[in-house]
């Protein structure tokens, strides 16, 4: 059900990133789901669709949250993309500047 402008797909794609970077960051899955307001079994699968989609493990399997060498810089490039996401959608959003558009 995607729209013409590919803003679910985009959607759906920050969301894969922001349950990555929560993930490495409280170093478990209970946490982090909790921190995102899902259950862990979607924390789950939107970590497995990013390894699935950038072919690798991120994830090692350990007592806690483990990154993989291409975790770490996954993790790195997650955090910028979801900064540059996040200010460009607040800026979008900015009342001040009615009538433009970025």
């Amino acid at each position: 059900m995607a729209t013409s402008d590919g803003s679910e797909f985009a959607q759906a794609s920050i969301d894969v990133l922001r349950a990555f970077v929560a993930l490495a960051e409280a170093g478990d899955f209970h946490s982090a789901a909790r921190q995102l307001g899902v259950t862990e079994a979607t924390l789950a699968l939107r970590v497995k669709w990013l390894e699935g989609a950038l072919r690798g493990r991120l994830i090692a399997a350990a007592p806690r949250v483990q990154l993989t060498q291409s975790g770490r810089r996954c993790l790195a490039l997650a955090r910028i993309a979801i900064g540059a996401y996040d200010l460009m959608f607040d800026e979008g959003a900015d009342p001040n500047r009615e009538g433009e558009r970025l």
